[in-house]
């Protein structure tokens, strides 16, 4: 993407959780979801590092639309995960997008 290669964890060490969602979803967006699952699982653990709440919740809603397309109970499980997230955060825009997901 972009002329980027992301063959390697070192390729990803260098990006934001942003960085590494906005990717994500790129590659949900393709079709590409074994990326995709590489991209927001690097973004997961790059935002539980800092502590970024919010991240986590955004992030943990794209894994969890990525784990609908096959595992329906890890799917469900994000879900709850990202709820808890949003709903701790007190965001409603974000809580509204877990109820979707």
């Amino acid at each position: 993407m972009a002329g980027i290669e992301h063959s390697s964890k070192t390729d990803l060490d260098g990006l934001s959780a942003e960085q590494r969602i906005s990717y994500g979803v790129r590659y949900f967006a393709t079709g590409q979801w074994q990326t995709a699952e590489r991209f927001f699982l690097a973004a997961l653990e790059k935002s539980e590092g800092s502590n970024d709440l919010q991240l986590q919740a955004r992030v943990t809603g794209s894994l969890s639309q990525l784990c609908q397309r096959g595992d329906s109970t890890q799917a469900m499980a994000l879900s709850h995960r990202g709820l808890d997230l949003s709903e701790r955060l007190g965001d409603p825009h974000l809580t509204g997008l877990a109820y979707e997901g």
